[in-house]
């Protein structure tokens, strides 16, 4: 099978499970011709890369397109254009693959993927990975244009075979929200973590690191330190915590690195938390950074942004539960106080809850094994699932199955 990943925004070219894609890609080309189309343009750094040799099986293609130094601008979309094109030209170039999964679409991606594919009459699938509307929102200012953006987007998404959501509320905001023409598939995110051979040990090296006594809890938070990830709250939350039960002894380890890094520092440093607060800084080791998962008591994860966060998972990879906000898409999957915990969106609640979770060591036992149990997926069934759909979807196109 030649199948061709268009990832507008792959950022890392590396095969341990760090972007998902790469690995789908990964797995699928130890049987298949699996190639990732994405730009020379990194979007984190904002600077161009070069072609080099990845130490993939995958075939890398970077394709042009034009620099802009912040996410919020008007050349932003004349950049997406650009690349857009250039997916055009390089596809109308190529050999014609079996299937096109457009992953992390752009409107200009999606639009020349759909049209590619309903010319040579191959399947299309497109990611539903976040709430576009509010991407567009925070990028426009404008209810009226995010809204006309998002029409855009959903009837591309409508041209397409099929729509993968990344759960259940994700799909249901597609369908019941935004005007897609069905329910979604849902596939889950999944992690290639497992679990620590050894938490023992990994306990007594990340305590040794940061100095953490036998007496003190551990929190922990990892991911883009950006505070649409709701990372502030986190310390407000804490500081109520701190104040209302001085005696509770504990600390809180943020792990990653991000654009509003300094924010974050201000913050703590104004809640009077660098006793308890200790920013790690991006671990790209994975090994280690499972480690880090294991040792956490709880994992805080109060984004009302994201979806579905592979973090999340990973942290149930090591049967350490995570607490989120009521509501969100990305607490879908858990049912509170039983594979992991829910708590209204204030400080307050949210302190109280992490006191009651900590204070209830025979429920929170149990919602340990139960994150593990429910929550945890581990990418290779996924690239199982992903291959049959796209055998399904190519038979359906050649007329040998209704």
């Amino acid at each position: 099978m030649d199948i061709v990943i268009i990832a507008h925004f792959i950022t890392e070219f590396v095969k341990d499970g760090t972007s998902r894609f790469v690995y789908l890609a990964e797995q699928l080309s130890q049987s298949h011709n699996v190639e990732i189309v994405t730009s020379r343009f990194d979007h984190i750094t904002k600077k161009q890369r070069t072609t080099q040799e990845y130490d993939l099986k995958t075939k890398i293609t970077l394709l042009d397109e034009p620099t802009y130094k912040k996410n919020v601008c008007l050349q932003r979309f004349v950049s997406h254009k650009s690349f857009g094109k250039q997916v055009k030209k390089y596809l109308d170039l190529r050999q014609k693959p079996d299937v096109i999964y457009s992953a992390v679409p752009s409107l200009d991606c999606a639009y020349y993927s759909a049209q590619y594919a309903q010319k040579h009459n191959i399947p299309v699938v497109a990611t539903m990975h976040t709430q576009f509307k509010k991407d567009f929102l925070r990028a426009v200012k404008s209810e009226m244009l995010a809204n006309k953006l998002n029409n855009n987007l959903i009837e591309l998404f409508n041209k397409c075979d099929e729509c993968w959501a990344v759960n259940k509320a994700v799909a249901e905001i597609y369908r019941d929200e935004y005007g897609y023409k069905t329910t979604p598939r849902v596939m889950n995110n999944a992690t290639e973590f497992v679990p620590v051979k050894d938490p023992a040990k990994a306990k007594k090296q990340i305590d040794k690191k940061y100095n953490i006594k036998k007496d003190e809890k551990v929190f922990l938070f990892v991911g883009r330190i950006n505070t649409v990830k709701n990372i502030l709250f986190i310390v407000e939350s804490l500081r109520n915590l701190k104040d209302k039960n001085p005696n509770f002894k504990f600390k809180m380890l943020f792990v990653g690195s991000g654009p509003d890094e300094d924010k974050l520092r201000l913050c703590i440093d104004e809640l009077d938390m660098k006793k308890e607060i200790i920013m790690c800084g991006k671990v790209s080791d994975r090994e280690e950074l499972a480690k880090y998962f294991s040792r956490a008591d709880l994992f805080l994860f109060p984004s009302v942004y994201d979806c579905s966060s592979i973090v999340q998972i990973e942290s149930a990879s090591q049967s350490t539960p995570a607490l989120f906000l009521k509501g969100t898409a990305t607490a879908s999957t858990v049912t509170d106080n039983v594979n992991g915990y829910l708590a209204e969106h204030t400080p307050e609640a949210y302190a109280d809850r992490i006191l009651e979770i900590m204070k209830d060591e025979k429920l929170y036992k149990e919602v340990c094994k139960n994150a593990y149990k429910d929550l945890y997926r581990n990418w290779n069934d996924t690239v199982d699932e992903a291959y049959e759909i796209y055998k399904e979807l190519i038979a359906k196109k050649n007329g040998e199955v209704e």
